[in-house]
């Protein structure tokens, strides 16, 4: 498994990604950006049953492969700064994900470990097979998170 930190952001915060390849073939080069414009609709889709109607206002990051993924997965965490609206209970951010931004944001892949501290959420999510525009949602309440086994 290799994992690669993105640091990107607005030019006074960072806002960074990290993408886990698990067996993932056939992009060569992948690019990460970000902006604190959120464009398109309000996502309105749920997240293992729980309604997810709301984004973390902090902005949001698209990731670009030169190809899609032919086969494997992959993990991603977002780390949003700068935001006004987040909540009490880390569990209830997920990581969405959209085409583009004439699609509606939805809940892929298995959700997993959220925190906030310092001002800084972090969500993952994991078993991804395709590149897109990624946001933090925020459930109406707690998601439960699948959390990677260990080899020992």
């Amino acid at each position: 498994m290799l994992q690669v930190l993105f640091p990107v952001g607005t030019a006074d915060r960072q806002d960074a990604a990290t993408i886990k390849l698990n067996n993932l073939s056939g992009p060569q080069n992948i690019t990460v950006g970000f902006t604190s414009t959120i464009s398109g609709q309000a996502p309105n889709t749920t997240a293992q049953g729980m309604p997810v109607t709301d984004l973390l206002n902090a902005g949001i990051w698209t990731i670009t492969p030169n190809i899609q993924p032919a086969s494997g997965n992959y993990g991603v965490t977002l780390e949003g700064r700068g935001y006004t609206n987040g909540v009490a209970d880390p569990a209830r951010y997920v990581v969405l994900k959209r085409p583009s931004s004439g699609y509606v944001w939805a809940f892929n892949g298995t959700n997993g470990f959220s925190t906030e501290a310092g001002n800084t959420v972090s969500a993952t999510a994991n078993n991804l097979t395709t590149f897109s525009d990624f946001a933090i949602g925020i459930a109406t309440s707690g998601v439960s998170s699948v959390l990677p086994l260990k080899n020992w």
